[in-house]
């Protein structure tokens, strides 16, 4: 059937797609959700970071079970017999009894991730922070988005700054050896520099052998 443009809401995909994480969380069995792109994906359409493309919500709706027309129209969360637990499998006797889940003290868990957060000396992954707090990323992505992506921006910065600090670390070892009275006895060779370097700084072996070879040239050129 031909779907009329007109008739679908712009909010209705996103909808769709934060009641079925609901859904999902809410049984246990969020790996379900992610897997119907990847984790990554799931979470920035249920952040609302990225946009819902037809194609990516054809994709979302084949893969959870939901007709498109509803899923577009941010009603799959009303669409007989999807959201229904005994589709998955045969039940056993008692599953069906009623359970009560525990229910997670949200202020609680965050005062846990900000301890965690604060008690490292230096900005940790998504993942080593939930670890460690005791929940999923899923759980700190859709329940505290912007804490989420927060520790995601600061673990990349302090990255970059590490890999920065290699760099220099590695360009001012090369620059000593070749013009450094503490080397004056060593053979000027690239591959004695590495050597050498290698064993006294334990740099990784390309970063070094590069600003060998800067340092070399710098030298020969100059």
């Amino acid at each position: 059937a031909r779907i009329d443009p007109r008739s679908i809401s712009e909010d209705g995909p996103y909808k769709s797609i934060n009641d079925l994480l609901d859904y999902y969380w809410k049984a246990n069995r969020e790996d379900v959700f992610y897997g119907a792109l990847t984790r990554d994906e799931m979470i920035s359409l249920a952040c609302r970071d990225k946009k819902v493309s037809l194609l990516t919500a054809r994709r979302v709706a084949f893969r959870l079970g939901v007709p498109l027309y509803p899923f577009l129209a941010g009603e799959a969360s009303q669409t007989p017999g999807v959201l229904d637990h005994g589709m998955f499998c045969t039940l056993p006797d008692g599953y069906l009894d009623v359970r009560h889940k525990a229910r997670k003290d949200h202020m609680v868990i965050l005062r846990k991730i900000r301890q965690v957060i604060r008690g490292s000396d230096h900005p940790l992954t998504a993942k080593d922070v939930c670890e460690q707090a005791g929940v999923s990323t899923g759980y700190l992505a859709y329940r505290y988005p912007i804490l989420y992506k927060g520790i995601v921006e600061k673990r990349k910065a302090y990255e970059e700054e590490q890999r920065l600090k290699t760099i220099y670390r590695a360009q001012a070892a090369a620059l000593e050896y070749f013009i450094s009275e503490k080397y004056a006895q060593a053979p000027k060779s690239r591959k004695q520099a590495y050597r050498q370097l290698r064993e006294e700084t334990g740099l990784p072996k390309w970063v070094l052998k590069k600003a060998i070879q800067t340092a070399y040239g710098a030298l020969q050129n100059g």
